[in-house]
C-alpha cells in the first residue's frame, strides 16, 4: 500500500512540475510565438491544428500572429500568396488534461480572403465582434474530432466537413454554405444563405434567420432538421426511398405519391430539394 502511495505522489509531482514549467518561456515546453506581416499578396491562410484549445481572434492589426500557452510547437511560414500555421502537440501528453495547451491565432479584422482549417482533435473557437465581423471569401473547416464553435462571421463561401465531433455555428451570413456530416453533431443557428448539405450519419440541424436561397439536402442516414421562418417562400420537392420525412408547413400540393412530394408555400420563391435514402428529416416552422 505504501509503495502505491509513493508511486502516486511521484506521478502527481511530475505532473505539477510539467504544468508549472510550461509557463516559463525559456524552457523547451514554455510559451512560444511567431508573427508574419500580412500584405495584399496573401490570399490564403491555412491552419493545421491538433490536440489543443485553439482561439482564432480578429482584431485591428496588420500581422498574423500565433502563440502557444503551454507545450507544443507552433510554426508560421509564408510561401507565395499563402501563410501556413502548424501546431504540433508535445509527444508526452499524459497530464495534458490538467491544463490543456492553448493556441491563440490573431488575424487582422479586415482580412477578406480565404481561411482553411484542419482540426484533427481539440477545440476551435472563432467568434468575431458583432460590430466588426470579418467578411471572408472562403471559410473551409475540416473537423476530424473535437469541437468547433463559430459566431458572427460573413463569407462568400462556407465549407464544413465534419467527420466526427461537434460543430456549432451561430449568426453566419454566406452566399453559399456546403456541409458534409459523416458523424457527430452539427448545428447552425441564425443562418443566412444558400445551403447544400450531405448527411451520411449523425445529426444535422439548421435554424435559418431568413430564407434567401435554395436548399439541396441528401440524407443517407442519421437525422436532419431544417427550421424556417413562418414567412418563408419556397417550393419543396422530396424523395423518400426509406426513412421518414415530416413538414410543419401547410403546402399547396402539386404532386404526391408514396415516395415523392412537390408543393409550394407562399410564393414558392426558393427551391428546397430533399433526398432521403434512410434516416429522418423534418422541416420545422418558427
Amino acid at each position: 500500500m505504501k509503495k502505491i502511495l509513493i508511486i502516486f505522489f511521484i506521478i502527481a509531482g511530475i505532473a505539477i512540475i510539467f504544468n508549472t514549467a510550461r509557463n516559463i518561456p525559456w524552457l523547451p515546453f514554455g510559451s512560444n510565438n511567431k508573427e508574419i506581416k500580412l500584405t495584399n499578396k496573401i490570399e490564403e491562410i491555412e491552419l493545421n491544428l491538433s490536440s489543443a484549445k485553439v482561439n482564432l481572434i480578429t482584431e485591428q492589426r496588420d500581422t498574423v500572429k500565433a502563440e502557444v500557452d503551454g507545450r507544443g510547437k507552433i510554426s508560421l511560414k509564408q510561401k507565395g500568396d499563402k501563410i501556413t500555421v502548424n501546431y504540433t502537440p508535445p509527444k508526452f501528453r499524459m497530464f495534458s488534461f490538467l491544463n490543456p495547451n492553448e493556441v491563440n491565432i490573431y488575424l487582422p479584422n479586415d482580412y477578406d480572403e480565404d481561411i482553411f482549417v484542419d482540426l484533427s482533435s481539440g477545440t476551435l473557437n472563432f467568434s468575431a465582434d458583432s460590430n466588426t465581423p470579418p467578411n471572408l471569401h472562403v471559410l473551409d473547416i475540416k473537423l476530424g474530432s473535437g469541437a468547433v464553435r463559430l459566431e458572427n462571421l460573413a463569407t462568400d463561401s462556407l465549407n464544413l466537413n465534419v467527420s466526427s465531433g461537434n460543430l456549432t455555428a451561430t449568426k453566419i451570413d454566406t452566399d453559399k454554405g456546403t456541409v458534409k456530416v459523416s458523424s457527430g453533431r452539427t448545428v447552425l443557428k441564425e443562418f443566412t444563405g444558400e445551403l447544400e448539405v450531405n448527411v451520411l450519419s449523425g445529426l444535422f440541424s439548421t435554424e435559418f434567420a431568413k430564407l434567401t436561397g435554395s436548399i439541396d439536402a441528401t440524407v443517407k442516414s442519421g437525422s436532419m432538421t431544417l427550421t424556417l421562418p413562418k414567412d418563408s417562400d419556397f417550393t419543396l420537392e422530396t424523395n423518400v426511398k426509406s426513412g421518414h420525412f415530416s413538414n410543419e408547413f401547410s403546402m399547396k400540393t402539386e404532386k404526391e405519391d408514396e415516395k415523392n412530394f412537390k408543393g409550394t408555400y407562399g410564393k414558392g420563391t426558393h427551391d428546397i430539394d430533399i433526398q432521403i435514402s434512410s434516416g429522418h428529416a423534418k422541416i420545422n416552422k418558427k
